[in-house]
């Protein structure tokens, strides 16, 4: 048996690999058998990738990309694998294939990093340092002075293992606070078989014994179970929107004639109410100018200063009320968790600010079927009127599933509502000033009722709650 490494002028070769000694017939048999094992696997790959390509393209989504790189780096793998057992004309190229799809699978699982932790960036330049790492992977099989190679794999080794640390990190940090691993878990076999490539890259000689390769194989297995319950969800989702389409359109034009109705109450109360704040300031300003050099004239003041205020208010929340047409947008399956995780991290400063305790519990995923952007304001307005209104040590948002709806629940252990009118009413507010007026919760209902919820407020044991019911998706 004659073993042939070819060299171009004493140029570094880089070939190295594990040698059959045995019969000729064992030595092809096992080579054959091998060769069949990674084919099988690089079809399986291939399978995969077109599958997720394909529902790249009947979706016309971009959110089954990190499957379909898992699958392309795997397949790429594989593939240049089984082609190195046979023969070949570009040894080179092959084997930089096989280096680059290992940056390729460490790039994918980079992709489901967090943009920040904290104020930290963390996704961005993460997925750099991968693609450079990849590059340098791919051009160092090319290094002809055994010195650069060496210099050119450290380089890429120390980028990599850099990458595979802060993966590994984000996803403990994600496992502590109690999220479903899913498709994360591909980043921690992705990193397994990264670290083993980098550090005990020469092959066996029976892949069926070789760890590596049944990493991969678990790696397109879970790509494959978890991507395809993904899609069976979205496909759920979007038939419930198809199947419900005729009846969504009802409750639109339904919500659209009461939206207008209580447009028509809004401009009854501004006409009434208003008017009394507007002719009680003008009262006060004629008692000012005929008693200029009267005691009273400081009260008179902060009184007209406060009712000044109040209007203002007033006209604000009638502006926002317009700006606002919780109608024209559609509802949608919306993940609560995000909203909730999003509006309450914007309001966390004001909270500590204020000594305020916020605790939020919930699920990760909490899907639900709602107005995206009148959510967002009926939860900044819950939030935000703890916080200045409550006088409360404690804030705490909670979400929980029951019987085909969510409840979204904000409870403070502040003084409440001392008011025995209808909360949700225009102009009631549980201030003591006796002409405060307000329409923050008035509209915060209305909204939730045009995504077919309810809105409900109750004093019980201490503890102020408003809950939201929303329809789960």
């Amino acid at each position: 048996m004659t073993i042939h490494y070819e060299a171009d002028n004493d140029n570094f070769v880089g070939f190295m690999g594990p040698v059959l000694i045995g019969e000729d017939a064992a030595v092809r048999s096992a080579v054959n058998t091998n060769r069949s094992v990674l084919l099988l696997g690089a079809i399986v790959g291939a399978a995969t990738l077109f599958l997720f390509l394909l529902i790249c393209i009947l979706k016309r989504s971009f959110s089954f990309i990190p499957q379909l790189m898992f699958a392309a780096g795997i397949f790429s793998a594989l593939f240049s694998t089984y082609a190195l057992f046979g023969f070949t004309a570009v040894p080179y190229l092959l084997r930089a294939i096989r280096r680059f799809s290992l940056g390729f699978i460490l790039f994918a699982s980079a992709l489901y990093l967090p943009k920040k932790i904290g104020k930290i960036p963390v996704l961005y330049p993460t997925c750099a340092v991968t693609i450079v790492a990849t590059v340098l992977a791919f051009l160092s099989v090319f290094c002809t002075s055994i010195s650069a190679y060496k210099a050119v794999c450290y380089a890429y080794i120390v980028l990599a293992v850099a990458c595979i640390l802060v993966i590994f990190a984000s996803t403990v940090r994600d496992m502590f606070k109690n999220k479903p691993l899913g498709l994360r878990l591909n980043t921690i076999i992705a990193g397994v078989s990264t670290v083993m490539a980098l550090f005990a890259e020469q092959p066996i000689p029976f892949i069926t014994l070789s760890p590596a390769f049944w990493l991969y194989l678990g790696e397109l297995g879970v790509t494959l179970v978890l991507g395809l319950q993904e899609f069976i969800t979205a496909e759920v989702h979007n038939r419930y929107l198809t199947t419900n389409l005729e009846q969504e359109v009802e409750r639109q034009t339904q919500s659209l004639k009461n939206v207008l109705a209580e447009r028509d109450k809004i401009l009854l109360y501004v006409s009434h109410d208003m008017k009394k704040t507007v002719v009680g300031m003008n009262d006060s300003l004629t008692d000012l100018r005929q008693n200029l050099s009267d005691p009273k004239l400081i009260p008179k003041v902060e009184h007209l200063l406060q009712k000044n205020a109040e209007l203002k208010k007033d006209f604000a929340e009638i502006g926002k009320y317009g700006r606002q047409n919780y109608v024209a947008e559609q509802s949608e399956v919306v993940n609560l968790s995000e909203i909730v995780q999003r509006v309450t991290g914007d309001l966390r400063p004001d909270c500590e600010a204020n000594g305020i305790v916020l605790t939020v519990t919930l699920p990760e995923t909490l899907r639900v079927y709602a107005k995206k952007i009148a959510l967002e304001s009926v939860l900044l307005n819950l939030v935000l009127n703890a916080i200045e209104h409550a006088f409360c040590s404690h804030l705490t948002v909670t979400a929980v599933k029951r019987k085909g709806e969510c409840r979204l629940d904000v409870t403070d252990d502040g003084q409440g509502i001392t008011t025995e009118k209808d909360v949700f009413a225009p102009f009631v507010s549980g201030s003591p000033s006796e002409n405060n007026s307000g329409l923050g919760l008035f509209l915060a209902k209305n909204a939730i009722e045009a995504m077919h919820g309810e809105l409900t407020y109750e004093r019980r044991d201490g503890l102020t709650i408003f809950s939201a019911t929303l329809p789960l998706a």
